[in-house]
């Protein structure tokens, strides 16, 4: 387990605003706001607070077989884009050549 400190933001498409942050649960607070280490924030982003973060890291063969599960569905999804662009480039290849008798 790990434990750190991470800068809280609001960002300007929040439906919060500096009233309604005090008058929300922890549980809206922690799902309606962004954390960061302050490196990557854009500009219009309004530093509110601090969170002290607990991190718990699931086994490490968890993690590995989620990056693979992510990993093979990319992977499927790029097959069928490709699949989709090769059968629309067959089809013009087709009609050129229809076209062309």
């Amino acid at each position: 387990m790990a434990v750190s400190t991470l800068n809280v933001y609001l960002n300007p498409y929040s439906s919060l605003d500096g009233q309604d942050l005090y008058a929300q649960s922890h549980d809206a607070l922690a799902a309606g706001l962004w954390y960061s280490d302050g490196k990557h924030v854009p500009d219009d982003w309004t530093l509110v607070g601090t969170a002290e973060v607990q991190i718990t890291l699931m086994p490490r063969s968890e993690v590995v077989s989620a990056k693979v599960e992510n990993l093979r569905e990319q992977q499927a999804k790029i097959r069928a884009d490709a699949e989709l662009k090769a059968n629309r480039i067959e089809q013009q290849i087709w009609w050129h050549e229809l076209q062309a008798r």
